[in-house]
C-alpha cells in the first residue's frame, strides 16, 4: 500500500479534530456534541553511581463528535535515554471513528495508524481496518466495551524485509470515574496475524488521573508493548501531568 494513501486520512482527521470530544464518549452513552483537547506529559528518571535513565511519554488527543458519529485521534511520542545510549524513540499516530447503531449497544468502527519505534525495531508500520464493538456498560461514571475486526498491515522491521499481513484485532476498553475526581481508564489490544500463530502484537495502556483543577490532573501511566515476531517488548511506568481544554 502506498504510504501516502495511508498518511493522508490520518493527517486529515488530525486536522479535523482540533475541536474535539473526550475519547471515552465513543464507548459511553451518546451525548450532545462537546469538544475536548487533552495533552499529557509523564516521565520517570533514575540516577546512581553506575547508571542513569530517563523516559518521557507524551500524548496528544484531539477528538470530535456529532450525533452518532465519533472521530478520535491520538499522537504519542516516547523518548528514553540511559548511560549506554538511546532506549526509546517511538512514535505512534492513529485516527479512528465509531458509528453507533442507536438505540442498541452495538457500534461499528474504522481505524488507521502509523507507527515507528526504536525500542521495538520498527522502521515503519501502517494499519487500517474495520470492525464491530459492543458496549456492556455505558454510564457517565463507567464504561466497558469490547470490539473486534480485521486489519490490513504493512510493516518494515529493522531486520526483516517489508511484508504485508492481515490481523484479527481484539480490543478491551474501560473507564471508571470516582466522585468526578479520580479516573482509571485503559485500552488493551491483541492483534493476531491470520497467517501465523507466532506473529502477534500485544498492547496495553492504563492511566490513573487525579484531578487537581478542572483543566489539570496528576497522571500515572502504565504502558506495555510486545511484538512476538522479533521478540521485542517494552514496559513503561511514568508520572506527570495532563491538561484538558473543553470548548
Amino acid at each position: 500500500m502506498n504510504k501516502i494513501v495511508v498518511l493522508i486520512p490520518i493527517l486529515f482527521f488530525n486536522c479535523l479534530a482540533i475541536k474535539a470530544q473526550d475519547t471515552t464518549k465513543t464507548e459511553n452513552a451518546p451525548a450532545p456534541p462537546a469538544y475536548h483537547v487533552n495533552f499529557s506529559s509523564t516521565a520517570i528518571g533514575n540516577n546512581n553511581t553506575d547508571n542513569s535513565t530517563f523516559v518521557s511519554n507524551n500524548n496528544l488527543k484531539l477528538n470530535v463528535a456529532k450525533d452518532n458519529i465519533y472521530i478520535n485521534t491520538m499522537n504519542n511520542w516516547i523518548y528514553g535515554m540511559q548511560t549506554a545510549g538511546l532506549t526509546n524513540n517511538d512514535f505512534f499516530s492513529s485516527v479512528d471513528f465509531n458509528v453507533f447503531a442507536k438505540p442498541s449497544k452495538w457500534y461499528f468502527w474504522g481505524l488507521g495508524t502509523y507507527e515507528k519505534s526504536y525500542s521495538l525495531k520498527i522502521n515503519d508500520r501502517f494499519q487500517g481496518g474495520l470492525g464491530v464493538g459492543y458496549q456492556f456498560v455505558y454510564r457517565p461514571n463507567a464504561a466497558f466495551a469490547v470490539s473486534d475486526g480485521i486489519l490490513y498491515e504493512e510493516t518494515a522491521l529493522y531486520d526483516t524485509p517489508k511484508y504485508e499481513v492481515l490481523r484479527n484485532s481484539f480490543r478491551v476498553k474501560h473507564k471508571f470515574v470516582y466522585q468526578n475526581r479520580i479516573t482509571i481508564e485503559g485500552a488493551h489490544f491483541w492483534q493476531q496475524a491470520l497467517s501465523s500463530w507466532e506473529d502477534y502484537i500485544l498492547k496495553s495502556n492504563t492511566t490513573l488521573s487525579v484531578k487537581l483543577k478542572s483543566w489539570l490532573s496528576f497522571t500515572t501511566t502504565f504502558t506495555y508493548n510486545k511484538q512476538n515476531i522479533n521478540s521485542k517488548e517494552n514496559l513503561l511506568f511514568n508520572l506527570g501531568l495532563s491538561f484538558d481544554k473543553y470548548f
